[in-house]
């Protein structure tokens, strides 16, 4: 969880615009870059799909979640897969993603603002 949280404070505290572009581009540290939108309405960023553990597969499957270190370039483009569970979309195992909403802001280094962090339910039914 602390790991999770340390993630979302580094998003928030190192965004950079990149100029005349529909892209928002954020360093984390000196080893990666997650690429999100500008979105229009409402006026803000949004990055989607960027993987906070390693994918619960093969040999991970059942076991302690083990954390994502980023590095390169991460395209937050696409929301990733849903959990398996029952329906239909985009489901798979490999479904440890974080989306993220921001407002607009010239500075994001200058105040600190409120995370809103969501786990939905699903009543050990769906979700």
């Amino acid at each position: 969880m602390s790991a999770l949280l340390a993630v979302l404070s580094s998003v928030l505290a190192f965004v950079v615009i990149v100029n005349a572009d529909p892209t928002i581009t954020v360093p984390i540290g000196s080893i990666a870059t997650i690429i999100g939108y500008q979105q229009a309405n409402p006026d803000g960023f949004v990055f989607y799909g960027i993987p906070y553990a390693q994918p619960p597969t093969g040999q991970m499957r059942f076991a302690p979640t083990q954390r994502k270190d980023p590095a390169g370039g991460v395209l937050a483009f696409h929301f990733g897969s849903s959990c398996i569970q029952e329906g239909q979309g985009n489901l798979d195992e490999d479904c440890l993603y974080l989306n993220i909403w921001t407002p607009k802001m010239d500075n994001f280094t200058a105040n600190k603002y409120p995370v809103l962090f969501y786990i939905h339910g699903g009543g050990f039914v769906v979700g």
